[in-house]
C-alpha cells in the first residue's frame, strides 16, 4: 500500500474517532430544568434479542432479554426546544400523572450548530425538591 494513502486512512480514522468521542463519550456537565408531563404512553412488556459479535463468536448465537412493563413520559421544559422523552417502569410510573410538574436533569451531546440530543438522566416531583 502507498505511504500517503496509509497516511491519509489512518488521519480519517482517528479524526473520526475524535468526532464521536466528542458527539456521544465525552465528560458534560449534568444540568436541570423544570417542566410539565405532557404524556404517558404505555409499553407493554416485550423481549428484546440480541446476536453478540466480536472475536469468538458465532453468528448462531443470541441473547434474550425481558423488558419489564413501563411508561415512556414526554414532557415540555422551559428553555429546551424539542420535547424531552423520558422512560421508566411501570411501578415508578405509578407516581406520575400527565399535567403533573416535575424536575429533570439531563444532559445535552452533540455537535454545535448540527445536532444536539438531550438524554434525561433523572426525573422527581418539582414539589419534592
Amino acid at each position: 500500500m502507498n505511504p500517503s494513502i496509509a497516511l491519509f486512512l489512518a488521519v480519517l480514522v482517528l479524526l473520526s474517532a475524535g468526532a464521536m468521542w466528542y458527539a456521544l463519550v465525552r465528560p458534560v456537565p449534568r444540568q436541570a430544568a423544570t417542566g410539565v408531563i405532557a404524556s404517558k404512553t404505555f409499553q407493554p412488556a416485550h423481549n428484546i434479542k440480541r446476536f453478540p459479535g466480536g472475536a469468538g463468536r458465532e453468528s448462531w448465537t443470541q441473547e434474550e432479554f425481558r423488558v419489564p412493563d413501563g411508561y415512556v413520559f414526554q414532557f415540555d421544559a422551559g428553555g429546551l426546544a424539542a420535547p424531552v422523552y423520558y422512560s421508566c417502569d411501570a411501578r415508578v410510573a405509578a407516581g406520575y400523572e400527565v399535567g403533573q410538574k416535575v424536575r429533570v436533569e439531563y444532559v445535552e451531546r452533540g455537535f454545535p450548530l448540527m445536532s444536539k440530543r438531550i438524554r434525561v438522566i433523572r426525573m422527581a416531583r418539582a414539589d419534592a425538591l
